[in-house]
């Protein structure tokens, strides 16, 4: 085989290469960011949902997992904010059911 064909097999391997470089990076993205989206969603849904005491807990378990996909993925654009918001929502839960608590107790 002469220099010039070895040449050009070795650009027309690495050429290829590139490409499926750049799809699966691509696909890598997508996917992180599809899961980044639902954690996100699933965290402000459970910010709307916390006064509904069953649907909120596996609608923020869902928040964390998916977000915490999205991180492990090394998308944080929609991961980091999920999580938070899915965490949140603990905290307002926690809130809400001191407050009614003190009111009943106050009403007694």
């Amino acid at each position: 085989m002469s220099k010039k064909q070895e040449d050009k097999e070795l650009k027309a391997t690495t050429e290829i290469s590139e490409a499926e470089a750049v799809n699966d990076d691509a696909e890598d993205s997508n996917g992180a960011n599809g899961f980044g989206i639902t954690g996100l969603c699933c965290g402000v849904a459970s910010i709307v949902l916390f006064w509904v005491p069953g649907l909120h807990f596996v609608v923020t378990v869902c928040g964390i997992v998916f977000s915490g996909i999205a991180m492990s993925k090394g998308q944080k654009k929609f991961g980091v904010p999920g999580l938070v918001l899915s965490l949140a929502s603990y905290v307002i839960v926690a809130i809400y059911f001191i407050w009614i608590a003190i009111m009943v107790s106050a009403s007694m």
